[in-house]
């Protein structure tokens, strides 16, 4: 369901698209009634306001004459951070695309691709709370196992909803660690099983615990900007949902491109942190800096460029020429620019130079745009870049094209907070 907020209402008005309202229309009721949030606020107490991170600035304590230029910069940036709250971030008026834990993954690709928004947060009718999120890592993960696993994916995406295959993978982990063996067999007509087999095997290996339901990380209007920010950072995730604190109703989801964009209007602080090159203060990943930048070809399958970004955990992989030549880019978003034309299946069968094909054919205006920037770029260079470009990432190349980086927002905003 999709709704939007006026004002920084806590109130959602709007209504569903026709198919999501066949599926799950009774969501509306968890969000009648009206509540201002400036009452919610008075009402509410504190503490229901502030997650477990804290509140400090800096970990040391000011010493003058002790502290060099970079320490400074990342001090005030931090002690703007702290002055300014969540709500101020958010927009007076935004439409928020939410979806019921329980509807089917195919009607939720098509509602993000229809809309196209990246994520959405779930929402669970009977306990009448948010549970998670649904982003494109997560459908692209449930696509990369049933392909991988040979079972076909729009049977696996029809059947499944985001509650039901994170609560089969978890039953698969279970089974793996030996702690539930019985009736193994009689699940194997499931659709899906085979693909959540594959997916635990892999979370197993990689020392994962199973975990029916994963925790909701979420922040509160009131939170500062730097809460956020740390939030964002030490759970790794690139979407934190605001709720609101009676309610638990979502009242906007905060990112790194709209806590860059604030920035960039309102903070205005000048100090030599911001003329130092980005290689040398070490933002971002750099090829002869120990890191590892990995690159896919246009003949590649775009399987292996799924498995890439699933295996490395990154958003983006450079495409480049048998030369290394950097020609575009393959993002974990696109997985919401699929054609129209083609199955899932088909889809991915195809090679990364066609699938981009169809995303220029058909979803030009919403494809990112390929952005470069030079090592010895100035963080206020890359910050003005990536602000006034409204991009992810940037890819660092030399003089012959080669890719020698990426930098992401993630790695710009996380940079201040080590």
């Amino acid at each position: 369901m999709s709704s939007s907020y006026n004002e920084k209402s806590a109130t959602p008005v709007g209504s569903f698209t026709e198919q999501a309202m066949r599926l799950s229309g009774d969501v509306v009721e968890s969000f009648a009634g009206e509540i201002e949030f400036e009452d919610a606020i008075q009402r509410a107490s504190s503490a229901s306001f502030h997650s477990a991170v804290g509140r400090k600035s800096v970990d040391r304590k000011f010493v003058p004459g002790e502290w060099n230029d970079v320490e400074l910069g990342k001090a005030s940036l931090a002690s703007f951070l702290e002055s300014v709250t969540v709500y101020d971030l958010m927009p007076s008026n935004s439409k928020i695309l939410v979806f019921e834990n329980v509807l089917p993954l195919s009607f939720a690709h098509r509602g993000l691709v229809e809309n196209q928004c990246h994520s959405a947060p779930l929402w669970n009718t009977s306990q009448k709370e948010l549970v998670g999120m649904l982003t494109c890592t997560d459908l692209m993960e449930v696509m990369r196992w049933a392909h991988v696993s040979g079972e076909n994916v729009e049977k696996v995406m029809d059947f499944h909803s985001p509650a039901s295959w994170r609560l089969l993978v978890a039953d698969r982990m279970r089974s793996l660690n030996g702690d539930d063996d019985e009736g193994d067999k009689d699940k194997e007509v499931v659709p899906g099983y085979r693909a959540a087999t594959s997916a635990a095997k892999h979370l197993v290996g990689k020392g994962i615990v199973p975990k029916e339901r994963q925790e909701l990380v979420v922040a509160a209007p009131d939170d500062s900007l730097l809460t956020a920010c740390r939030l964002l950072w030490e759970k790794r995730i690139h979407r934190l949902p605001v709720t609101n604190p009676l309610s638990g109703t979502c009242m906007a989801v905060v990112t790194h491109l709209r806590i860059l964009n604030y920035l960039v209007a309102h903070y205005k602080e000048e100090r030599q942190l911001f003329d130092h090159g980005i290689k040398e203060l070490g933002v971002g990943t750099f090829v002869d800096n120990g890191g590892s930048v990995v690159t896919i070809t246009l003949d590649s399958p775009l399987i292996d460029a799924f498995n890439i970004l699933g295996e490395k955990g990154i958003s983006c992989v450079p495409v480049v020429d048998d030369k290394g030549v950097l020609l575009d880019l393959y993002c974990r978003s696109y997985i919401t620019c699929f054609s129209e034309k083609r199955s899932l299946t088909d889809t991915l069968n195809l090679t990364v130079g066609e699938a981009l094909m169809d995303i220029q054919n058909e979803y030009e205006e919403f494809a990112e745009a390929l952005h470069v920037c030079k090592t010895s770029d100035t963080l206020q260079e890359i910050f003005v870049q990536f602000a006034g470009k409204r991009v992810h990432r940037m890819i660092c190349i030399n003089e012959q094209k080669k890719v020698e980086g990426v930098v992401s927002l993630s790695d710009l905003l996380s940079y201040f907070l080590k």
